[in-house]
């Protein structure tokens, strides 16, 4: 999204290139050694940090991403998924400082972030740049009901993305506990390989429950599957007990689904900024109470507005170019840029501000 956003803006262009390093070893780092080939000629490169499922595992990432900020010479890092890191003795820390030392800039995207990111050296390279919410075009709620053989007046709320500990699916089964018989929950997701062992956990709970027919989990699924239940849905669950940055919620939002989700940093400010289209409460009986309310008076679609203009991938692309052509010394030239890949593996990118020989660039 951000690299289609960034080329299409005067005077950008725009290169991608994928690199998989989540293997580690020799290979790797033979990888790193390419891109910094095919970038030689970019100005700035975008890159992404995170913990997870990106960079090699253990302290090899430290190796990797020293190398990629060092071999690139010219970086903007972003970073997804801060949570609080010991300094000095987490490995975690140890990656932002680097991205902090070796990056001309540091994007983060929530201002709670920056709790985490206090401790961490130069913090005068950090800037905040909210994560994009795109708008969604979906079907009818009739015609997706349909698709999906569920009731006109059946109550059905969703949660989207990986199921994962913190994003305390419990509650959101103990929730639909509280709700009339017709009421269904989906947990549009899969577990992350790391907690396979989770969905049998909330399979049992649901047992307990007495809600085992009521809910679905579907594993991973489709965009066209996804966009289905999302117009089908009536309310979105977010009961988190910790989020940095999410995408699944940003994704809700850009469903235009009213979005239930645990009071926290990150959602109080979206609240504040669209307190119809977002709730916030933290015991399954108000939770409940408050997704019936919201099945008998729906927030219309200009309730999401607030949220979607300030987080709008134009606007985000607006601002990644400031920071780009901010840590770019003046007068300097360069034939390439580059932006965050779509494909799987860790992207790089970069913007051009001179004129490019090479126009099929």
């Amino acid at each position: 999204m951000l690299a289609a956003r960034l080329a299409e803006r005067p005077g950008v262009r725009v290169v991608e290139h994928a690199v998989e390093i989540t293997a580690g070893g020799t290979a790797a780092l033979g990888q790193i050694v390419r891109a910094r080939r095919a970038l030689v000629g970019a100005d700035i490169t975008i890159v992404p940090y995170t913990p997870h499922r990106l960079w090699a595992d253990g302290k090899t990432h430290l190796v990797q991403l020293v190398l990629t900020e060092l071999l690139l010479r010219r970086t903007v890092t972003v970073l997804h998924d801060v949570y609080p890191s010991r300094p000095w003795r987490s490995r975690n820390w140890w990656a932002l400082t680097i991205c902090a030392l070796l990056s001309q800039a540091v994007v983060f995207h929530e201002q709670h972030e920056l709790t985490t990111l206090q401790s961490i050296p130069r913090r005068a390279r950090l800037c905040r740049v909210p994560l994009a919410v795109t708008p969604m075009a979906l079907p009818t709620r009739a015609s997706a009901r349909n698709q999906l053989d569920v009731g006109e007046s059946a109550t059905v709320v969703g949660m989207v993305g990986w199921l994962h500990p913190r994003k305390n699916c419990e509650r959101a089964i103990e929730v639909l506990a509280r709700l009339p018989q017709d009421a269904q929950l989906w947990l549009m997701g899969s577990t992350t390989p790391d907690n396979r062992y989770y969905r049998d956990r909330l399979e049992e709970l649901a047992a307990e429950r007495g809600v085992t027919d009521r809910l679905t989990v579907t594993g991973y699924i489709d965009d066209e599957e996804l966009s289905c239940r999302l117009a089908a849905i009536d309310v979105a669950l977010a009961p988190y007990t910790a989020i940095s940055a999410s995408a699944s919620l940003s994704t809700l939002i850009g469903a235009r689904r009213p979005v239930l989700a645990s009071d926290l940093a990150v959602t109080r400010e979206l609240h504040e900024q669209a307190p119809d289209a977002i709730l916030l409460a933290d015991e399954p009986a108000a939770m409940a109470a408050l997704v019936e309310a919201a099945v008998i008076d729906p927030p219309g679609e200009a309730a999401f507005a607030p949220i979607l203009d300030a987080r709008s991938p134009d606007a985000v692309a607006e601002s990644f170019e400031r920071i780009c052509r901010d840590a770019v010394p003046e007068g300097h030239r360069a034939r390439r840029c580059l932006t965050p890949g779509r494909r799987r593996g860790q992207s790089a990118g970069a913007l051009s501000r001179g004129e490019s020989r090479n126009h099929g660039e």
